[in-house]
């Protein structure tokens, strides 16, 4: 849950970059997030790490890039590597969907994680922010979204951050694009920025009854989670993962993105009940 003062913070520590070696020699980064799920049948909450399956695929080594706080208060970014990296993720069981997940634990060493004299500084998105768990049915044609992540590896190593950038739901999140639930933003689908967070995100001045001054409403909802983008192949623009259009001439992009609909992450319940129940 984000602070009430803190909400951009709190958004801005809900992600990690992701750097992955693949068998071929090759590198790819992307963008990963921390959701918290209910798994309702077994009483418990888990707390998993998204991002695309695109991203770890073929890939030997990753390295996980997490935000982290000293007992002395000083903020720094942990660089956490993991061998065998793809066989930790658990696939979406739809073939179609471009979305992965892997536990905590799977990832991320406890002994480790205690060794040292830090604590993690990281948001999780709960179910509070997810549309579907709602009103999904509230959200106009054209919407302001926010994009949170790493294009072309970029961060703010200094402090901490990763980019944010700002655009449009291209089509209306009321509707499946193409059938599929997705939808564009009107924002470029760039190397790095795979697995990134698709954030409606609305701050409103508003009065409050003896206050002296006016403060701010907030309302965020997680809606998807970018995974392609539009890119000229032969006369014809077609849909592409962002990882087979980053070499690409960004002359022929549209810079439009697709975003897979956060509902397909509650997807991911069912397999996680089963993990659990198996390692019982």
């Amino acid at each position: 849950m984000f602070a009430e003062r803190n909400y951009s913070d709190g958004l801005t520590q809900s992600t990690m970059r992701i750097d992955c070696w693949l068998s071929d020699g090759t590198s790819i980064s992307g963008t990963g997030f921390f959701c918290k799920l209910p798994l309702r049948e077994i009483g418990i909450e888990a707390t998993i790490i998204v991002t695309n399956k695109h991203v770890i695929e073929d890939s030997d080594t990753g390295i996980i890039y997490l935000p982290i706080v000293h007992s002395n208060g000083q903020r720094d970014i942990r660089e956490f590597e993991v061998s065998q990296f793809e066989n930790r993720w658990q696939l979406h069981p739809d073939p179609e969907v471009d979305l992965c997940f892997a536990g905590f634990g799977d990832l991320l060493n406890a002994d480790e994680l205690n060794a040292g004299e830090y604590k993690l500084n990281y948001h999780v998105f709960d179910e509070k922010f997810f549309p579907e768990l709602h009103n999904r049915f509230i959200y106009s044609a054209v919407e302001d979204v926010l994009m949170i992540g790493y294009p072309n590896g970029i961060m703010d190593e200094e402090n901490m951050m990763p980019v944010v950038r700002k655009g449009i739901t291209a089509t209306g999140f009321n509707l499946d694009y193409e059938g599929r639930s997705e939808f564009l933003v009107d924002i470029p689908a760039i190397s790095g920025s795979s697995g990134s967070p698709i954030l409606y995100y609305d701050r409103v001045l508003v009065d409050r009854p003896g206050h002296q001054s006016p403060s701010f409403s907030y309302a965020i909802k997680l809606l998807g989670v970018l995974y392609g983008g539009y890119d000229k192949d032969d006369d014809q623009f077609v849909c592409k993962r962002i990882k087979d259009i980053e070499d690409s001439d960004y002359s022929f992009n549209l810079n439009l993105g697709v975003a897979v609909k956060s509902n397909r992450i509650l997807e991911f319940i069912p397999q996680l009940i089963d993990l659990m129940k198996a390692n019982e």
